[in-house]
């Protein structure tokens, strides 16, 4: 049998993030308020807003949140929108993935998410 040599690509590099499933993790910071916890708070409200589209939602207890879910469904602004309502925002982008009380970023690293 003849050898052939991989010619497309160039395997897997360190310190990338790959997205195969079209899920992606996002990390939500609540900027000048404060979450607060248990039945009827913030968190609580918004996790109830993100339930049906992610598939893992984690606090910090302070003013973090991670989401594993859906890409067709949420993407930084979408998130950004959606959550500022929830928290008693405006909703309206200020700039991308950020609106009043919340700045959403796309997770770019599984490792030392913080």
């Amino acid at each position: 049998m003849a050898a052939y040599t991989r010619s497309n690509g160039t395997g897997h590099a360190v310190d990338t993030l790959y997205d195969t499933l079209q899920v992606r993790g996002y990390k939500v910071i609540v900027d000048t308020i404060s979450l607060d916890f248990g039945i009827g708070s913030k968190a609580e409200g918004l996790a109830q807003e993100f339930g049906t589209t992610g598939a893992l939602i984690e606090f910090d207890g302070t003013t973090k949140m991670i989401i594993i879910g859906d890409a067709h469904a949420l993407d930084i602004n979408t998130i950004a929108i959606r959550a500022s309502r929830v928290l008693g925002g405006d909703g309206a982008i200020d700039s991308a993935g950020v609106a009043q009380y919340v700045t959403v970023t796309a997770l770019t690293t599984l490792f030392g998410i913080s």
